[in-house]
């Protein structure tokens, strides 16, 4: 029936929107060749893309419907058999009792550490974000000012416009559904600024990933590996770091490790209720964060290996070949809402990974032994930041004797190793634990595709890999505590993995604080020292001006210096004589302190070195000094 009715739905669909949507795509095209229009709109691409999808939709759900009596079957089939519970009521009421209870208790701590993240600063890829797809900016001129203009996103932009390659289309949509109704709720001025309230689907799918992770792990290898990896997850700073940014890693990490657990139970019992959600949620982790598209593609070749490994198997063949179908059926499920949404979003990617300038560049020689470091330990191995107190990398660990940081990466490297080779030992999490593998390799696909592309790869498109290893690191800490758990002393093991969790967050004390109270740059702070305060309650008798500075969008009156260095000084010269006539403040906010020099050499030596300005605020950060913010303050004419 429901088969039936999404067909019907379907069918509905394209014969409602009929050729206005059809053809919507290429009426866009004509415009821009007539010269009416400079481009071909989002909704217009979106239109034509989900007509189609409805199409194709309607045929493969009949397709499902017709040959339904053939891969449907009973849904009582014989999985590959789930781990053994403890035969003793008293031992298997206590794993229980621990798991629920450090569950709880993860959950608690892993909120408190994240909440003081939630007000901190946006950076520059949540600031574009935040402008461009979820609240607007003003644009053609500063606010009070002729042609002044404040311009919000239309839901078509956030919904399918990727114009950077910067769009993560689900938590666009999640972002500007919050943001709209907090806006609504308090009567917000346009370009009144909320971070937290954007952050807020992110904090509410790292929290939800932190329970997952532990589930999925106590399905694959029993409680005390679900206990071990709730905690690793919790308290692994970068998972604390990208759980609270405006971004999408945070709902990814979040579909991935409910792929674990989702997949963890359609082996263990090849029911339909595991399989068509886990076919559902490699929809949502491609639509959450493309990137992680070659882990989706790796992980299910691998397990599609194994099930027709079975399928040919005398001992399990009937399961493997029930399996093997329930798989391919699942996963043709997913691409219906996939045909629906997905067409404008990935033909909005493929354009701008093709033109836009800022996706172009090299992959640099540490990026390897950077994304080692962050994925073991949070942090990476290059030091980007020299002479920032923030800095949070193994050179300057190196560089200061910062030996228990150093240990922290190397405890969760050894677990995760440990976990590998106990996952292959046993024959019951051999292929789960294949599966999670074939996700982490993934990440030299990612490599591979963006050297050969040209196209730009940063260490933090590798997050999505992070719940993978978190669990495999549970597994590491389960096999450490299988032999005490199973003695007279069972109540060993849950101590055991408290003073090891113990032990690890004391080396990560350093980074955890960092990353709990420092975001990746702070542009507001370089505002609110200038005028007080922050939009609209703060003061506008400043004069101020911007140079490679990301936080525009927090200074609604500021002035924008031209591409011209010549102009600008020009602009600069005439704004000084200004502040000194009216004795008002004159800023500089500056960031990028190497392409501002290059860009405008004649600005920066009369800032730096004409004596008329002092240096104020300065705000490091703890990744790279690109995203380090200041600003230079006129001196008052004596």
């Amino acid at each position: 029936m429901a088969l039936l009715l999404l067909m019907v739905g379907c069918v509905v669909f394209a014969q409602s929107t009929g050729s206005d949507w059809r053809e919507a795509w290429s009426v866009g095209i004509e415009k821009v060749e007539a010269g009416s229009r400079s481009k071909v709109k989002a909704a217009e691409i979106a239109q034509t893309c989900a007509f189609w999808g409805a199409v194709i939709s309607a045929v493969l759900s009949g397709v499902l419907l017709v040959t339904r009596r053939w891969w449907c079957g009973a849904d009582a089939p014989e999985g590959f058999g789930a781990l053994a519970e403890e035969e003793d009521p008293a031992r298997r009421g206590l794993e229980r009792a621990v798991f629920w209870g450090m569950l709880v208790t993860a959950v608690a701590v892993g909120l408190l550490l994240r909440l003081p993240r939630m007000e901190l600063s946006f950076y520059n890829d949540e600031a574009h974000t935040y402008t461009r797809l979820v609240a607007g900016e003003w644009k053609k001129a500063p606010i009070g000012e002729q042609g002044a203009k404040f311009d919000a996103p239309r839901w078509g932009e956030t919904a399918f416009s990727n114009k950077t390659g910067n769009n993560s289309f689900l938590y666009s949509i999640l972002a500007r559904a919050a943001f709209d109704q907090w806006k609504a709720s308090t009567g917000a001025a346009d370009g009144e600024v909320c971070e937290w309230i954007v952050r807020l689907p992110v904090l509410i799918a790292g929290m939800l990933t932190i329970v997952v992770v532990g589930l999925g792990a106590r399905r694959v290898a029993g409680p005390w590996a679900g206990v071990a990896a709730m905690w690793l997850l919790t308290l692994h700073p970068w998972h604390l770091r990208f759980s609270t940014e405006a971004r999408s890693y945070g709902l990814v990490m979040l579909f991935v490790a409910l792929g674990v657990w989702l997949l963890a139970g359609a082996w263990q019992t090849n029911r339909w209720r595991w399989w068509l959600p886990y076919g559902l949620v490699q929809f949502l982790i491609v639509y959450s964060y493309p990137g992680a598209a070659f882990l989706v593609l790796f992980a299910n070749v691998v397990l599609a290996v194994l099930l027709a490994v079975r399928a040919f198997t005398k001992c399990c063949g009937g399961a493997g070949v029930t399996a093997l179908v329930r798989l391919t059926v699942s996963a043709l499920f997913a691409a219906i809402p996939a045909l629906f949404v997905m067409g404008a979003p990935v033909v909005n990617t493929l354009e701008a990974l093709e033109n836009s300038k800022s996706l172009a560049g090299s992959v640099p020689d540490t990026w390897w032994a950077d994304v080692l470091a962050s994925l073991a330990g949070g942090f990476g191995w290059h030091n980007a930041t020299p002479g920032s107190p923030l800095s949070l990398s193994v050179e300057h660990a190196l560089e200061n004797g910062a030996w228990l940081q150093l240990l922290a990466p190397i405890i969760f490297a050894v677990l995760v190793l440990l976990g590998l080779i106990a996952g292959l030992v046993r024959n019951q999490t051999r292929p789960l634990v294949l599966v999670c593998f074939a996700g982490v390799v993934s990440i030299g696909a990612l490599y591979l595709n963006s050297v050969n592309s040209g196209n730009v790869l940063m260490v933090w498109y590798v997050v999505p890999v992070l719940p993978l290893l978190a669990v495999m690191g549970g597994l590491g800490v389960a096999m450490l505590t299988s032999r005490v758990a199973r003695g007279p002393m069972v109540t060993a093991a849950p101590a055991m993995i408290l003073g090891l969790v113990v032990v690890w967050g004391i080396c990560l004390a350093r980074p955890i604080s960092i990353y709990r109270f420092n975001g990746k740059a702070d542009p507001r702070q370089v505002v609110r020292d200038a005028r007080g305060g922050d939009f609209p309650e703060y003061s506008e008798r400043p004069i101020t001006f911007t140079l490679w500075f990301d936080g525009d969008f927090y200074d609604p009156h500021l002035r924008k210096f031209v591409s011209s260095d010549e102009e600008s000084l020009a602009m600069l010269d005439a704004a000084i004589e200004e502040a000194h006539e009216e004795r008002r403040p004159l800023y500089v906010y500056v960031a990028q302190t190497g392409n501002a020099t290059a860009s405008h050499p004649k600005v920066m030596e009369r800032l730096t070195m004409s004596g008329e300005f002092t240096r104020g605020t300065y705000r490091y950060s703890f990744e790279s000094a690109v995203f380090e913010n200041y600003s230079f303050k006129l001196r008052a004419k004596p």
